[in-house]
């Protein structure tokens, strides 16, 4: 099936084609309205689980497009021959992601370093709380006052190698807890926390 979306996310190898001339693939396809940013990852490391040993990632490119209207996968495709593309969850959590923002173990970008047809839309997406680091304790906190219902919306927070592949059992046990309270109750959990946590540095 030909997918159309709105939001896509593109990783372009030093294979790919069009790696040198992603400018004259932009300048083919974005049209009145469409706006796109992108970076060059070239300080990336794999890191040996066994060893601890970093090696250095090939460089590669990391590019959001966001256009006004749909297009089709094969239209992307055929404009950029040889990229890795997929759907973006979000505009928001791609371009935090060309940064690495909520990536702990992961070499942190600058914005400066980012190229985009409309800049000040960029910088809109990039939120502080997206760097926040995931602190267990407060995972009550996190469900109540966050909204954080799921493993997916944890991971796009705080990165998914931030999170214990328990956590989503925990997590219902504790929204479990919290859904057997009457909401007199949950209300005066939910001001304690805000309460307790009201000075710490987290971005909240």
């Amino acid at each position: 099936m030909n997918k159309r979306a709105r939001i896509w996310a593109l990783t372009i190898n030093e294979s790919a084609s069009c790696y040198k001339s992603i400018n004259d693939c932009l300048g083919t396809i974005i049209g009145t309205g469409d706006k796109w940013a992108y970076i060059k990852h070239d300080k990336d490391v794999e890191i040996d689980v066994d060893t601890g040993e970093e090696t250095p990632k090939r460089e590669h490119i990391h590019l959001l497009l966001a256009f006004k209207n749909a297009r089709s996968f094969s239209s992307i495709q055929k404009t950029f021959d040889g990229a890795h593309i997929e759907t973006a969850i979000g505009e928001s959590a791609y371009a935090n992601y060309l940064l690495h923002n909520g990536k702990p173990n992961k070499y942190h970008y600058e914005a400066e370093q980012v190229q985009s047809n409309n800049r000040p839309w960029f910088l809109s997406l990039l939120t502080a709380r997206a760097k926040e680091t995931f602190i267990e304790d407060k995972l009550p906190y996190y469900i109540l006052v966050e909204g954080m219902d799921s493993y997916l919306k944890m991971c796009m927070r705080f990165g998914a190698k931030q999170l214990p592949h328990t956590i989503d059992f925990k997590m219902k046990a504790i929204k479990f807890d919290f859904e057997s309270l009457t909401p007199e109750q949950r209300g005066e959990i939910t001001k304690q926390l805000i309460n307790d946590y009201a000075m710490d540095d987290l971005p909240f």
